[in-house]
């Protein structure tokens, strides 16, 4: 149920990745093509739409998950998952390549 979620967290969140992207809020709404008052309330926890939090994960280059935090059940079952692919979301195809080699010596 959406009024269920905690949108200070979201908002919270995004503003987290925001910062490590190294974005101004000016930035993000561009990119996005919202306003920037509209990012300053996704931030402080006004509701957010759908499309909306799919667009700053996609600015941002981070799964939605990231974003949602601890509004998703079983979080802690997917945080090795989640550091995982921090680490190798800028692998080339060569290091992909290597990290698959290992994963077949390890887990044939």
């Amino acid at each position: 149920m959406e009024e269920d979620l905690d949108y200070k967290e979201i908002g919270r969140n995004i503003r987290y990745y925001r910062q490590k992207a190294g974005l101004k809020q000016n930035r993000l709404s561009d990119m996005i093509d919202v306003s920037p008052q509209h990012v300053s309330h996704i931030e402080s926890g006004v509701h957010l739409s759908l499309s909306v939090l799919v667009k700053i994960a996609n600015a941002l280059n981070v799964d939605t998950d990231c974003l949602l935090g601890n509004n998703l059940k079983k979080k802690h079952e997917r945080e090795p998952m989640d550091a995982l692919m921090a680490r190798t979301r800028n692998f080339s195809s060569e290091d992909y390549e290597k990290l698959m080699q290992v994963c077949d010596i390890f887990f044939p």
